[in-house]
């Protein structure tokens, strides 16, 4: 392919390292790829030659890339706009989003997605040039059929033929897509199958076709398709972040987002992300943060157990002030471990690793236990702490460390907006299988 046959994409960036980045991996996809430092040097080249894809730095220097892209678009309508910012406020998408930008990519970025965006955005480009051009021969079709009735049939087979072309582009779009696209029949058999469904499952068509697409769901098959299909039908016919697990041929398993539409009645249409990495990805700072917060309790412990020690005594008498910094040391460590401990049962909620110490505990012992940890917050507000109990409740059978820190939460931010002088009720009712407390404060 000669280089004025190549996909042109015009890079928008000022910083030379960046730039020259893109500009290797985008070229290395066989694209024709020109650089330029500002958005104005961009637009003059926009208007001597065809871009199907601008990307370009939200901090370029020249105009700002609302402006930018409206200036784009008047030049060529049909140039598909992916801006690069550094800032991820979501008004920032949001406008960028209404001005007609195709993607909004934050840095740092993976050069693979933004590989990805770019022929998405190709794709996107061809077919709606597809559909005009359709729409074009649709139109002149007609003033043709209208002026030459006597070849009648020899232009409707010609138009046939064009559309019949046309129609294996649009299928080549759709079998060369990257993300997998499936199509089912009413039994949810497979009745389509992309070269991107082959590469992430492994089957080739003439494996998959026919076949009940619910064998590859891990777990639950029918009950997994079954709720698919309610999220479809109640959602009108569309449903996207549809997380489930399936089989690969070889047995592997996958992470997948499945985006579902329908086809008329009764087929439907899937559209399936491979989001295994990002699973793993998540787990991966799930397990840091566990693995930080093993490492800072244990030493942090063992200051206070030393800043304890000391403030007994047992290592000699101390000074007011020598007793005063210890008493701020140990606060500030206590506060440090109770921050561990938190981020610690938080690792473990996403993980679904959480563990509780069930046993049968007096609800009026755990309550009083709460009050007596925040007493020096009340103390220090004049704040009243009034605790209202039915005398039916004794035990009950819960994790009492996890109740604790509850009750202790709800305190302290009843504390936090309540002004000096105020009073906090806690209540306490028995609703027969279950115990209902709540803590209540007043303005």
């Amino acid at each position: 392919m000669t280089e004025e046959n190549k996909i042109g994409i015009l890079v928008i960036e000022d910083e030379q390292k960046l730039c020259d980045l893109l500009k290797h991996e985008i070229a290395s996809e066989g694209c024709r790829v020109s650089t330029v430092p500002s958005a104005e040097d961009g637009l003059e080249l926009l208007k001597k030659e065809k871009f199907f894809v601008a990307i370009a730095d939200i901090k370029t220097p020249g105009r700002g890339n609302i402006e930018f892209v409206d200036a784009v678009k008047k030049i060529d309508d049909d140039v598909e706009v992916i801006i690069i910012s550094g800032f991820g406020a979501m008004d920032n998408a949001i406008a960028n989003f209404r001005a007609g930008v195709f993607d909004y990519v934050l840095k740092p970025f993976n050069t693979a997605d933004i590989k990805f965006i770019i022929k998405r955005a190709i794709d996107r480009y061809h077919s709606r040039k597809m559909t005009a051009l359709l729409n074009e021969n649709v139109t002149k079709t007609y003033i043709e059929l209208e002026k030459l009735k006597d070849s009648l049939e020899e232009k409707v087979l010609e138009r046939t033929w064009q559309l019949v072309e046309s129609e294996k582009k649009y299928r080549r779009i759709i079998d060369d897509s990257f993300d997998p696209i499936i199509t089912l029949n009413a039994y949810n058999q497979v009745t389509g199958w992309n070269k991107g469904a082959e590469i992430t499952f492994g089957y080739s068509q003439e494996e998959i076709s026919g076949k009940n697409i619910e064998t590859m769901f891990v777990l639950n098959p029918e009950k997994v398709m079954a709720s698919l299909l309610d999220k479809v039908n109640s959602e009108y016919g569309f449903t996207r972040n549809f997380i489930t697990r399936c089989f690969r041929k070889n047995k592997q398993e996958i992470d997948v987002n499945i985006t579902a539409n329908r086809l008329g009645e009764e087929d439907l249409c899937l559209i399936v992300r491979d989001i295994t990495r990002e699973r793993k990805i998540d787990q991966m700072k799930t397990d840091f943060v566990s693995n930080v917060s093993h490492e800072l309790r244990t030493p942090l412990s063992s200051i206070k157990s030393a800043v304890d020690l000391v403030l007994t005594g047992a290592e000699g008498p101390l000074t007011a002030p020598q007793k005063e910094m210890l008493s701020i040391a140990k606060s500030n460590s206590g506060r440090l471990i109770k921050l561990i401990n938190e981020l610690l049962d938080l690792s473990k909620l996403e993980s679904g690793k959480i563990e509780m110490n069930l046993k049968a505990v007096k609800i009026g012992q755990i309550i009083k236990a709460a009050i007596d940890e925040t007493s020096p917050l009340l103390v220090a507000k004049n704040v009243k702490m009034e605790m209202l109990a039915e005398p039916c409740i004794d035990e009950v059978f819960v994790d009492e460390n996890k109740i604790n820190q509850v009750l202790v939460n709800l305190i302290s931010n009843a504390l936090k907006f309540m002004p000096e002088g105020g009073n906090i009720t806690i209540n306490t009712v028995d609703k027969g299988n279950e115990i209902q407390v709540s803590v209540a404060d007043t303005e």
